[in-house]
């Protein structure tokens, strides 16, 4: 009679112990479709993480190659200055004030110029567009002004 109660009693705790313990199909399927959400959620946001990666890398490569370039006109600026000065102390000439002074403001405004490409952090692309115009306005502004100053010496 014992072990008949024990029987009796168990069963219904074991049924009651697996009706709990499973899921039906629906909330099986419910479960799955969570995972599948937040698999694509992970994917897209390592993909959005690869792309800023990319793009950042080729904002630095195109700043590197960019910076180089412009070392190079600067540095012929430079070239450029020094070479109008020598000529205006070797002919004996003298120099008047205001050519003086243009040829300095020459001389500081490529130096800024290579300071600020110097400073600069190729961080985001809309920062990389803005500064690369402006810096090749100002690039060919003074170029253009190297070229008024030695005609100007010219005459």
């Amino acid at each position: 009679m014992k072990n008949s109660l024990k029987y009796f009693l168990a069963v219904p705790f074991l049924t009651g112990l697996i009706l709990t313990g499973c899921q039906t199909s629906a909330e099986k399927v419910q479960d799955k479709r969570e995972n599948v959400t937040e698999a694509k959620q992970e994917l897209n946001e390592e993909k959005a993480e690869a792309y800023a990666e990319q793009q950042q890398e080729a904002n630095e490569a195109a700043y590197k190659s960019y910076k180089i370039e412009s070392d190079a006109r600067i540095d012929a600026n430079e070239t450029m200055i020094s070479d109008i000065k020598a000529d205006m102390r070797k002919a004996g000439k003298k120099m008047d004030k205001e050519y003086e002074q243009q040829i300095d403001a020459l001389e500081k405004k490529n130096k800024d110029l290579r300071q600020r490409l110097n400073a600069y952090n190729a961080r985001k692309q809309n920062d990389w567009d803005s500064f690369k115009r402006e810096f090749d306005h100002d690039m060919n502004e003074l170029g253009t002004a190297m070229n008024g100053i030695t005609v100007n010496n010219k005459k």
